[in-house]
């Protein structure tokens, strides 16, 4: 009968939250990596947030919120025919 051999693994916790920040953005991009993206996004969002009222900080909130009003009408223009079709 074969026995198991029990395998050592090295978890360094500061090692694994530095990896979720991207070194290069669009590389994180361009593999696939959901969770340094992820990461940037909250990391942006805190920030933003934390510019209020200000005006830089307004004309960024109102950028964002056009371009998530330009996805929401492309979304619901949508032919009809690609929404059954798309899924």
């Amino acid at each position: 009968m074969p026995t198991l051999q029990k395998q050592e693994v090295n978890i360094d916790l500061l090692d694994n939250p530095i990896n979720w920040v991207p070194n290069n953005v669009a590389q994180a991009f361009a593999e696939g990596n959901i969770l340094p993206i992820i990461v940037l996004s909250l990391f942006l969002d805190v920030c933003i947030s934390l510019m209020g009222n200000s005006k830089p900080g307004q004309m960024i909130a109102d950028f964002m919120q056009a371009g998530a009003d330009v996805m929401s009408a492309m979304v619901k223009n949508q032919p009809r025919g690609c929404r059954s079709q798309c899924r």
